[in-house]
Protein backbone atom coordinates (compact mmCIF):
# COMPACT_ATOMS: atom_id res chain seq x y z
CA UNK A 1 0.00 0.00 0.00
CA UNK A 2 1.01 3.64 -0.46
CA UNK A 3 0.94 5.73 2.68
CA UNK A 4 -0.72 9.12 2.02
CA UNK A 5 1.59 12.10 2.48
CA UNK A 6 1.61 13.57 5.97
CA UNK A 7 1.17 17.25 6.63
CA UNK A 8 4.38 19.23 7.07
CA UNK A 9 2.70 22.16 8.79
CA UNK A 10 1.57 22.32 12.41
CA UNK A 11 -2.10 21.72 13.07
CA UNK A 12 -4.00 24.99 13.16
CA UNK A 13 -6.36 25.55 16.06
CA UNK A 14 -9.24 27.58 14.71
CA UNK A 15 -11.58 29.14 17.20
CA UNK A 16 -12.96 32.57 17.91
CA UNK A 17 -10.59 35.02 19.58
CA UNK A 18 -10.90 36.17 23.16
CA UNK A 19 -14.11 35.12 24.86
CA UNK A 20 -14.19 38.03 27.31
CA UNK A 21 -15.62 40.66 24.89
CA UNK A 22 -18.47 38.28 24.06
CA UNK A 23 -19.25 37.82 27.73
CA UNK A 24 -19.12 41.54 28.44
CA UNK A 25 -21.60 42.30 25.67
CA UNK A 26 -24.02 39.42 26.16
CA UNK A 27 -24.13 38.35 29.80
CA UNK A 28 -27.20 39.85 31.43
CA UNK A 29 -29.32 39.97 28.29
CA UNK A 30 -32.82 38.50 28.37
CA UNK A 31 -33.89 35.88 25.84
CA UNK A 32 -36.28 38.32 24.18
CA UNK A 33 -33.39 40.76 23.66
CA UNK A 34 -31.18 38.37 21.67
CA UNK A 35 -30.42 38.71 18.00
CA UNK A 36 -31.93 35.72 16.28
CA UNK A 37 -31.47 32.95 15.44
CA UNK A 38 -29.65 32.25 18.71
CA UNK A 39 -28.55 28.94 20.24
CA UNK A 40 -29.45 28.54 23.91
CA UNK A 41 -28.03 25.98 26.34
CA UNK A 42 -29.51 25.54 29.80
CA UNK A 43 -26.45 24.93 31.98
CA UNK A 44 -28.43 23.44 34.85
CA UNK A 45 -30.12 20.89 32.61
CA UNK A 46 -26.85 20.11 30.89
CA UNK A 47 -25.22 19.43 34.27
CA UNK A 48 -28.17 17.36 35.51
CA UNK A 49 -28.07 15.21 32.38
CA UNK A 50 -24.35 14.62 32.93
CA UNK A 51 -24.98 13.54 36.52
CA UNK A 52 -27.76 11.19 35.41
CA UNK A 53 -25.40 9.52 32.95
CA UNK A 54 -22.81 8.94 35.66
CA UNK A 55 -25.61 7.30 37.67
CA UNK A 56 -26.52 5.14 34.67
CA UNK A 57 -22.93 3.94 34.33
CA UNK A 58 -22.77 3.04 38.01
CA UNK A 59 -26.03 1.08 37.75
CA UNK A 60 -24.69 -0.64 34.65
CA UNK A 61 -21.53 -1.68 36.49
CA UNK A 62 -19.26 0.16 34.12
CA UNK A 63 -17.00 3.14 33.67
CA UNK A 64 -18.15 6.03 31.46
CA UNK A 65 -16.55 7.67 28.41
CA UNK A 66 -17.94 11.05 27.32
CA UNK A 67 -18.15 12.09 23.66
CA UNK A 68 -17.61 15.84 23.24
CA UNK A 69 -18.63 16.21 19.58
CA UNK A 70 -22.16 17.48 20.25
CA UNK A 71 -21.17 20.77 21.91
CA UNK A 72 -17.38 21.01 21.27
CA UNK A 73 -16.67 23.24 24.28
CA UNK A 74 -14.32 23.15 27.25
CA UNK A 75 -17.10 24.18 29.64
CA UNK A 76 -19.36 21.37 28.49
CA UNK A 77 -16.57 18.79 28.62
CA UNK A 78 -15.76 19.69 32.21
CA UNK A 79 -19.41 19.17 33.17
CA UNK A 80 -19.39 15.80 31.40
CA UNK A 81 -16.30 14.62 33.27
CA UNK A 82 -17.05 16.01 36.72
CA UNK A 83 -20.71 15.99 37.76
CA UNK A 84 -22.60 16.02 41.05
CA UNK A 85 -22.89 12.21 40.79
CA UNK A 86 -19.38 11.20 39.84
CA UNK A 87 -16.27 11.63 37.77
CA UNK A 88 -14.82 10.13 34.63
CA UNK A 89 -11.53 10.91 32.92
CA UNK A 90 -12.01 9.32 29.51
CA UNK A 91 -13.32 11.11 26.45
CA UNK A 92 -14.12 10.66 22.76
CA UNK A 93 -13.54 13.07 19.89
CA UNK A 94 -14.39 13.04 16.19
CA UNK A 95 -12.00 15.73 14.93
CA UNK A 96 -8.39 16.74 15.42
CA UNK A 97 -9.66 20.16 16.46
CA UNK A 98 -11.51 18.62 19.40
CA UNK A 99 -8.48 16.49 20.25
CA UNK A 100 -6.03 19.37 20.51
CA UNK A 101 -8.47 21.53 22.44
CA UNK A 102 -8.65 18.86 25.17
CA UNK A 103 -4.91 19.18 25.88
CA UNK A 104 -5.42 21.43 28.95
CA UNK A 105 -7.49 18.70 30.62
CA UNK A 106 -4.55 16.30 30.34
CA UNK A 107 -2.20 18.93 31.74
CA UNK A 108 -4.58 19.42 34.69
CA UNK A 109 -4.93 15.67 35.27
CA UNK A 110 -8.68 15.74 34.61
CA UNK A 111 -8.43 13.62 31.44
CA UNK A 112 -6.37 10.43 31.24
CA UNK A 113 -7.19 9.03 27.82
CA UNK A 114 -9.08 10.02 24.70
CA UNK A 115 -10.39 8.06 21.74
CA UNK A 116 -10.17 9.48 18.23
CA UNK A 117 -13.35 7.75 17.12
CA UNK A 118 -13.13 7.71 13.33
CA UNK A 119 -11.59 4.59 11.78
CA UNK A 120 -7.91 5.52 11.55
CA UNK A 121 -7.31 8.15 8.81
CA UNK A 122 -3.82 7.44 7.44
CA UNK A 123 -3.42 11.11 6.51
CA UNK A 124 -3.53 12.06 10.21
CA UNK A 125 -0.88 9.70 11.57
CA UNK A 126 1.64 12.49 12.05
CA UNK A 127 -0.92 14.65 13.90
CA UNK A 128 -2.05 11.77 16.09
CA UNK A 129 1.53 10.83 16.90
CA UNK A 130 2.32 14.43 17.85
CA UNK A 131 -0.68 14.59 20.16
CA UNK A 132 0.37 11.38 21.91
CA UNK A 133 3.82 12.87 22.45
CA UNK A 134 2.25 15.96 24.01
CA UNK A 135 0.15 14.02 26.55
CA UNK A 136 2.72 11.35 27.42
CA UNK A 137 4.42 13.51 30.11
CA UNK A 138 1.05 13.72 31.89
CA UNK A 139 0.44 9.97 31.72
CA UNK A 140 -2.13 10.43 28.94
CA UNK A 141 -3.07 7.86 26.32
CA UNK A 142 -4.49 8.42 22.85
CA UNK A 143 -6.63 5.57 21.54
CA UNK A 144 -7.35 5.00 17.86
CA UNK A 145 -10.09 3.07 16.09
CA UNK A 146 -9.29 0.18 13.74
CA UNK A 147 -11.72 -1.68 11.47
CA UNK A 148 -9.57 -2.64 8.47
CA UNK A 149 -6.19 -4.39 8.15
CA UNK A 150 -4.87 -1.69 5.79
CA UNK A 151 -5.08 0.78 8.68
CA UNK A 152 -2.65 -1.43 10.62
CA UNK A 153 -0.37 -1.72 7.58
CA UNK A 154 -0.37 2.04 7.16
CA UNK A 155 0.52 2.56 10.81
CA UNK A 156 3.34 0.03 10.58
CA UNK A 157 4.71 1.78 7.52
CA UNK A 158 4.57 5.10 9.36
CA UNK A 159 6.37 3.62 12.36
CA UNK A 160 8.68 1.24 10.46
CA UNK A 161 11.90 2.89 11.57
CA UNK A 162 10.95 2.77 15.24
CA UNK A 163 9.65 -0.77 14.86
CA UNK A 164 13.13 -2.02 13.95
CA UNK A 165 14.37 -1.12 17.42
CA UNK A 166 13.83 -4.10 19.78
CA UNK A 167 13.33 -1.72 22.70
CA UNK A 168 10.57 0.18 20.90
CA UNK A 169 7.38 0.41 22.95
CA UNK A 170 4.08 0.70 21.15
CA UNK A 171 2.86 4.29 21.12
CA UNK A 172 -0.62 3.49 19.86
CA UNK A 173 -3.41 1.53 21.48
CA UNK A 174 -6.63 0.76 19.69
CA UNK A 175 -10.24 -0.23 19.89
CA UNK A 176 -11.52 -2.55 17.19
CA UNK A 177 -14.83 -1.23 15.88
CA UNK A 178 -17.46 -3.98 15.90
CA UNK A 179 -20.60 -3.53 13.81
CA UNK A 180 -23.49 -4.69 15.97
CA UNK A 181 -26.08 -4.03 13.26
CA UNK A 182 -26.10 -0.28 12.72
CA UNK A 183 -23.91 -0.59 9.60
CA UNK A 184 -22.31 2.78 10.21
CA UNK A 185 -18.79 1.39 10.62
CA UNK A 186 -16.96 -1.64 11.93
CA UNK A 187 -16.85 -5.37 11.26
CA UNK A 188 -19.77 -7.69 11.91
CA UNK A 189 -18.88 -10.49 14.36
CA UNK A 190 -19.44 -13.24 11.78
CA UNK A 191 -17.11 -11.68 9.19
CA UNK A 192 -13.96 -13.77 8.72
CA UNK A 193 -12.04 -10.50 8.55
CA UNK A 194 -12.53 -9.97 12.30
CA UNK A 195 -10.28 -12.79 13.63
CA UNK A 196 -7.69 -11.97 10.98
CA UNK A 197 -7.70 -8.30 11.99
CA UNK A 198 -7.46 -9.13 15.69
CA UNK A 199 -4.51 -11.45 15.03
CA UNK A 200 -2.80 -8.76 12.95
CA UNK A 201 -3.15 -6.24 15.77
CA UNK A 202 -1.98 -8.67 18.45
CA UNK A 203 1.15 -9.44 16.41
CA UNK A 204 1.88 -5.85 15.40
CA UNK A 205 5.04 -4.29 16.88
CA UNK A 206 3.55 -0.78 16.73
CA UNK A 207 0.05 -1.30 18.03
CA UNK A 208 -1.57 -2.71 21.16
CA UNK A 209 -5.15 -3.93 21.39
CA UNK A 210 -7.12 -2.02 24.02
CA UNK A 211 -10.64 -3.29 23.53
CA UNK A 212 -13.77 -3.49 21.39
CA UNK A 213 -16.18 -0.69 20.61
CA UNK A 214 -19.83 -0.84 19.53
CA UNK A 215 -22.10 2.11 18.87
CA UNK A 216 -25.83 1.48 18.51
CA UNK A 217 -26.75 4.44 16.34
CA UNK A 218 -29.69 2.35 15.12
CA UNK A 219 -31.10 2.52 18.68
CA UNK A 220 -32.51 5.94 17.76
CA UNK A 221 -35.40 3.94 16.32
CA UNK A 222 -36.35 2.87 19.87
CA UNK A 223 -39.70 3.96 21.24
CA UNK A 224 -39.32 2.77 24.84
CA UNK A 225 -36.74 1.60 27.37
CA UNK A 226 -37.26 -2.06 26.46
CA UNK A 227 -36.50 -1.37 22.80
CA UNK A 228 -33.32 0.54 23.61
CA UNK A 229 -32.19 -2.08 26.09
CA UNK A 230 -32.48 -4.80 23.46
CA UNK A 231 -30.01 -2.82 21.34
CA UNK A 232 -27.75 -2.46 24.37
CA UNK A 233 -27.79 -6.20 24.97
CA UNK A 234 -26.76 -6.74 21.35
CA UNK A 235 -23.88 -4.31 21.81
CA UNK A 236 -22.64 -6.13 24.91
CA UNK A 237 -22.98 -9.51 23.19
CA UNK A 238 -21.02 -8.38 20.13
CA UNK A 239 -18.24 -6.65 22.09
CA UNK A 240 -17.94 -9.59 24.48
CA UNK A 241 -17.84 -12.07 21.61
CA UNK A 242 -15.00 -10.16 20.01
CA UNK A 243 -13.21 -10.05 23.37
CA UNK A 244 -13.49 -13.81 23.76
CA UNK A 245 -12.18 -14.24 20.23
CA UNK A 246 -9.17 -12.05 21.05
CA UNK A 247 -8.42 -14.00 24.23
CA UNK A 248 -8.49 -17.26 22.26
CA UNK A 249 -6.29 -15.89 19.49
CA UNK A 250 -3.81 -14.47 21.99
CA UNK A 251 -3.34 -17.92 23.50
CA UNK A 252 -2.14 -19.18 20.12
CA UNK A 253 0.62 -16.59 19.80
CA UNK A 254 4.24 -16.81 20.94
CA UNK A 255 5.08 -16.35 24.63
CA UNK A 256 6.83 -13.05 23.85
CA UNK A 257 3.67 -11.63 22.28
CA UNK A 258 1.54 -12.98 25.10
CA UNK A 259 3.77 -11.24 27.62
CA UNK A 260 2.93 -7.93 25.95
CA UNK A 261 -0.62 -8.43 27.21
CA UNK A 262 0.18 -9.72 30.67
CA UNK A 263 -2.53 -8.65 33.15
CA UNK A 264 -4.42 -6.87 30.35
CA UNK A 265 -8.22 -6.87 30.37
CA UNK A 266 -10.07 -5.79 27.27
CA UNK A 267 -12.34 -2.78 27.51
CA UNK A 268 -15.80 -3.49 26.10
CA UNK A 269 -17.16 -0.07 25.15
CA UNK A 270 -20.87 0.11 24.33
CA UNK A 271 -23.52 2.77 24.08
CA UNK A 272 -25.33 5.54 22.31
CA UNK A 273 -27.57 8.04 24.06
CA UNK A 274 -30.68 5.81 23.82
CA UNK A 275 -28.92 2.61 24.90
CA UNK A 276 -26.99 4.41 27.63
CA UNK A 277 -30.28 5.77 28.99
CA UNK A 278 -31.63 2.22 29.13
CA UNK A 279 -28.66 0.88 31.13
CA UNK A 280 -28.90 -0.31 34.70
CA UNK A 281 -31.90 -2.65 34.55
CA UNK A 282 -32.40 -5.72 36.70
CA UNK A 283 -31.26 -7.84 33.75
CA UNK A 284 -27.93 -6.00 33.70
CA UNK A 285 -27.33 -7.10 37.28
CA UNK A 286 -27.70 -10.74 36.26
CA UNK A 287 -25.13 -10.50 33.50
CA UNK A 288 -22.72 -13.43 33.14
CA UNK A 289 -18.99 -12.83 33.46
CA UNK A 290 -17.63 -11.00 30.43
CA UNK A 291 -14.33 -11.16 28.57
CA UNK A 292 -13.42 -7.65 29.68
CA UNK A 293 -14.49 -4.56 31.60
CA UNK A 294 -17.60 -2.71 30.50
CA UNK A 295 -17.47 0.93 29.49
CA UNK A 296 -20.55 2.99 28.62
CA UNK A 297 -20.27 5.83 26.12
CA UNK A 298 -22.64 8.51 24.80
CA UNK A 299 -22.50 12.04 23.41
CA UNK A 300 -25.87 13.69 22.79
CA UNK A 301 -27.16 13.11 26.33
CA UNK A 302 -26.29 16.50 27.94
CA UNK A 303 -28.37 18.33 25.32
CA UNK A 304 -31.09 15.96 24.04
CA UNK A 305 -33.52 16.84 21.22
CA UNK A 306 -36.71 15.71 19.47
CA UNK A 307 -35.09 12.50 18.27
CA UNK A 308 -34.28 11.58 21.86
CA UNK A 309 -37.78 12.53 23.03
CA UNK A 310 -39.19 10.15 20.43
CA UNK A 311 -37.36 7.22 22.02
CA UNK A 312 -39.41 7.68 25.19
CA UNK A 313 -36.21 7.86 27.24
CA UNK A 314 -36.13 11.64 27.69
CA UNK A 315 -38.67 14.33 28.51
CA UNK A 316 -39.02 17.93 27.39
CA UNK A 317 -37.96 19.36 30.79
CA UNK A 318 -34.62 17.56 30.33
CA UNK A 319 -33.82 19.03 26.92
CA UNK A 320 -30.86 21.34 27.39
CA UNK A 321 -30.77 23.27 24.12
CA UNK A 322 -33.06 25.22 21.83
CA UNK A 323 -32.99 27.92 19.17
CA UNK A 324 -34.54 31.32 19.71
CA UNK A 325 -36.10 32.65 16.50
CA UNK A 326 -38.33 35.57 15.48
CA UNK A 327 -41.61 35.42 13.57
CA UNK A 328 -40.98 37.72 10.59
CA UNK A 329 -44.02 37.28 8.33
CA UNK A 330 -47.48 35.73 8.09
CA UNK A 331 -49.40 34.01 5.26
CA UNK A 332 -52.96 33.73 6.49
CA UNK A 333 -54.47 32.17 3.36
CA UNK A 334 -52.31 29.09 3.81
CA UNK A 335 -52.14 29.31 7.63
CA UNK A 336 -48.35 29.61 7.77
CA UNK A 337 -45.89 31.92 9.47
CA UNK A 338 -42.28 32.66 8.58
CA UNK A 339 -39.38 32.75 11.05
CA UNK A 340 -35.72 33.67 10.66
CA UNK A 341 -34.38 30.17 11.41
CA UNK A 342 -33.74 28.16 8.26
CA UNK A 343 -31.82 24.99 7.47
CA UNK A 344 -28.47 26.49 8.45
CA UNK A 345 -29.85 27.46 11.85
CA UNK A 346 -31.76 24.21 12.41
CA UNK A 347 -30.46 21.55 9.94
CA UNK A 348 -32.68 19.38 7.74
CA UNK A 349 -32.57 16.34 9.99
CA UNK A 350 -35.93 14.74 10.64
CA UNK A 351 -37.22 12.19 13.12
CA UNK A 352 -40.36 10.39 14.22
CA UNK A 353 -41.95 13.69 15.29
CA UNK A 354 -43.24 15.63 12.29
CA UNK A 355 -41.38 18.68 11.12
CA UNK A 356 -37.89 20.08 11.62
CA UNK A 357 -38.47 21.48 15.10
CA UNK A 358 -41.10 21.88 17.82
CA UNK A 359 -42.17 25.51 18.34
CA UNK A 360 -42.62 26.71 21.92
CA UNK A 361 -43.11 30.05 23.60
CA UNK A 362 -40.05 31.49 25.34
CA UNK A 363 -41.39 30.11 28.63
CA UNK A 364 -41.48 26.64 26.98
CA UNK A 365 -45.26 26.39 26.89
CA UNK A 366 -46.73 24.88 23.75
CA UNK A 367 -47.77 26.96 20.74
CA UNK A 368 -49.34 24.22 18.63
CA UNK A 369 -46.94 25.01 15.78
CA UNK A 370 -43.94 23.22 14.28
CA UNK A 371 -41.16 24.15 11.87
CA UNK A 372 -42.54 22.61 8.71
CA UNK A 373 -40.20 23.65 5.87
CA UNK A 374 -36.89 25.45 5.65
CA UNK A 375 -34.86 27.40 3.13
CA UNK A 376 -31.32 28.54 3.77
CA UNK A 377 -32.01 31.41 6.18
CA UNK A 378 -35.73 31.18 6.94
CA UNK A 379 -38.32 28.63 7.90
CA UNK A 380 -42.04 28.22 7.53
CA UNK A 381 -44.12 27.42 10.59
CA UNK A 382 -47.17 25.21 10.18
CA UNK A 383 -49.91 24.26 12.61
CA UNK A 384 -49.84 20.91 14.34
CA UNK A 385 -52.42 18.38 13.19
CA UNK A 386 -54.58 18.59 16.30
CA UNK A 387 -57.53 20.87 15.53
CA UNK A 388 -57.64 24.06 17.58
CA UNK A 389 -54.26 23.46 19.23
CA UNK A 390 -52.39 26.29 17.48
CA UNK A 391 -52.09 29.56 19.42
CA UNK A 392 -51.78 32.95 17.76
CA UNK A 393 -48.26 33.91 16.64
CA UNK A 394 -47.59 37.59 15.98
CA UNK A 395 -45.00 39.14 13.68
CA UNK A 396 -42.05 40.22 15.82
CA UNK A 397 -42.74 37.54 18.44
CA UNK A 398 -39.76 35.56 19.75
CA UNK A 399 -40.23 31.80 19.80
CA UNK A 400 -38.20 28.84 21.02
CA UNK A 401 -37.58 25.89 18.65
CA UNK A 402 -36.49 22.47 19.92
CA UNK A 403 -34.33 20.90 17.17
CA UNK A 404 -34.63 17.40 15.79
CA UNK A 405 -30.89 16.74 16.13
CA UNK A 406 -28.96 18.91 18.57
CA UNK A 407 -25.49 17.88 17.36
CA UNK A 408 -26.05 19.17 13.84
CA UNK A 409 -27.93 22.27 14.97
CA UNK A 410 -25.18 23.39 17.35
CA UNK A 411 -22.54 23.07 14.62
CA UNK A 412 -23.91 26.16 12.86
CA UNK A 413 -23.35 28.61 15.71
CA UNK A 414 -20.18 30.59 16.55
CA UNK A 415 -21.18 30.82 20.20
CA UNK A 416 -23.90 29.62 22.58
CA UNK A 417 -25.91 31.74 25.00
CA UNK A 418 -25.99 30.03 28.40
CA UNK A 419 -28.96 30.32 30.75
CA UNK A 420 -29.60 28.49 34.00
CA UNK A 421 -33.10 27.29 34.88
CA UNK A 422 -32.06 26.75 38.50
CA UNK A 423 -31.55 30.51 38.90
CA UNK A 424 -34.31 32.97 39.71
CA UNK A 425 -33.77 34.79 36.40
CA UNK A 426 -33.95 31.68 34.22
CA UNK A 427 -34.32 33.72 31.01
CA UNK A 428 -31.13 35.73 31.58
CA UNK A 429 -27.83 34.97 29.81
CA UNK A 430 -25.28 33.99 32.47
CA UNK A 431 -22.37 32.91 30.25
CA UNK A 432 -21.21 32.46 26.68
CA UNK A 433 -19.56 29.26 25.43
CA UNK A 434 -17.41 29.37 22.30
CA UNK A 435 -17.31 26.02 20.46
CA UNK A 436 -14.27 24.63 18.66
CA UNK A 437 -14.55 25.01 14.91
CA UNK A 438 -12.88 23.10 12.11
CA UNK A 439 -11.53 19.62 11.68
Amino acid sequence: MVLPPQTSTPYLLTTLPAKAPLQDAMVGLKLNQLRTPALIIDRSRFAENCAKMHDKAKAFGSSFRAHVKSHKTMEGTRLQLVSSSGKSSTTIVSTMQELWQLLPLFEEGIATDVLYALPLPLTLLSDLSSFQDRITPFGGQLLIMIDHPDQVKGLEEFEKVAALDPSYESKFKCFVKVNQGGNRAGIIPSDEVLPALISTILASPVLKLFGFYCHAGNAYASTCCEDAHSYLETEVECADGAGRMATSLLAELSPSLQSKYKDTRWVLSVGSTPTAHSAGTEEDGKRAELSGDLELHAGNYPLLDLQQLSTGLATLPSVGCSVISTVISSYDLRSEKMCDAGCIAMSKDVGPEKGLGRVLNLDETTTGWRLGRVSQEHGLLVKNDKEGEAKALEIGQKIRIVPQHACITLAAYPFYYIVDSSEEDADTVVDVWVPWKGW
